[in-house]
């Protein structure tokens, strides 16, 4: 019975430790090496280890998960990838005037911009889903498209919604449910 138990917990681990490693997301990462670690603490029990079952459960699971995501709220970084319409010299212009403001508006608001110029199509970049915001130039206009996991979609969209020169700036906050449809 305690050889199954303990094969599981392996397994788990294993599957763990693979989840933490591909994921994308930082937070989900640092779940992922949470839960990694209380297992670790179940293992260290199986083996007569008590003391050092409990030591990483305190250690491991619980304050170095805390402190992990307490850093990573502190550290804020906003990724916006730049999709330019080369054919269009209006759109190019906008977009960066619009770049620059949501840099400076970013800053202000203790995020750290981060700014990927790409020549890929949208359509890929939201199958890869790296992106907070995506920025595209479509001929005489500019598409802002928020990820679904952005908890500062409102923010933005507050942002371009009260700015004057914002108003040729369509944005699109996508969610869970409504997805992209190009």
């Amino acid at each position: 019975m305690i050889k199954i138990v303990e094969i599981i917990v392996f397994s788990m681990m294993i599957v763990l430790a693979v989840a933490a490693v591909s994921s994308m997301k930082l937070r989900r990462a640092i779940i992922y090496l949470g839960a990694f670690s209380l297992l670790s603490s179940f293992v260290y029990l199986f083996s007569n280890a008590p003391d050092l079952a409990i030591a990483e459960a305190v250690i491991g699971c619980t304050i170095s998960v805390i402190l992990l995501l307490t850093a990573l709220k502190k550290y804020r970084i906003m990724t916006i990838y730049y999709v330019e319409d080369k054919d269009c010299e209006v759109s190019q212009k906008m977009g960066e005037n619009f770049i620059e403001e949501m840099e400076q508006f970013l800053v202000a608001h203790e995020f750290e911009p981060q700014l990927v110029r790409t020549e890929l199509d949208d359509e890929s970049l939201h199958e890869q889903d790296k992106f907070d915001l995506l920025v595209v130039g479509v001929e005489k206009s500019i598409n802002v498209y928020s990820a679904s996991d952005n908890f500062n979609s409102e923010m933005i969209g507050k942002f371009i919604e009260r700015t004057e020169e914002h108003k040729d700036i369509l944005f699109i906050s996508l969610t869970e449910e409504t997805g992209y449809d190009g």
